[in-house]
């Protein structure tokens, strides 16, 4: 579970999902659309599932439920204001493996857009 309200706040969830698609547009990252050559499309980007990575570091959560519940009780700000809709667990854990995220363990992409301080 998050470790408290002043941790993560809507400003901050807001203010870095913007810093996070402006580097992902500046290092022209791809928009992944499909799971392989012949796959269904996400109707969910790859996008928002790093930034919840990101958010899943920031606030130290432990688990992919607590990451899910969280995501949950914050979803008008992660990216419900953007028109999508909310992802289950069960797909939500399938894709933070693939990028590999695994709770406690920040994945390595998030220090490099990211300070360590920022994430703090």
């Amino acid at each position: 579970m998050a470790t408290g309200p002043s941790k993560i706040s809507r400003e901050w969830i807001q203010s870095c999902r913007e810093v996070f698609r402006k580097f992902l547009k500046e290092t022209r990252f791809p928009d992944i659309r499909r799971h392989g050559e012949r796959g269904p499309s996400f109707t969910f980007p790859e996008w928002l599932v790093m930034f919840i990575a990101v958010i899943g570091v920031k606030s130290k959560i432990k688990s992919y439920i607590g990451l899910h519940r969280f995501v949950c009780e914050h979803w008008d700000s992660i990216g419900g204001d953007l028109g999508y809709r909310m992802i289950s667990e069960s797909q939500l854990r399938e894709r933070l493996k693939k990028i590999r995220y695994e709770p406690g363990k920040p994945p390595g992409f998030v220090f490099q857009i990211f300070p360590e301080e920022f994430l703090r």
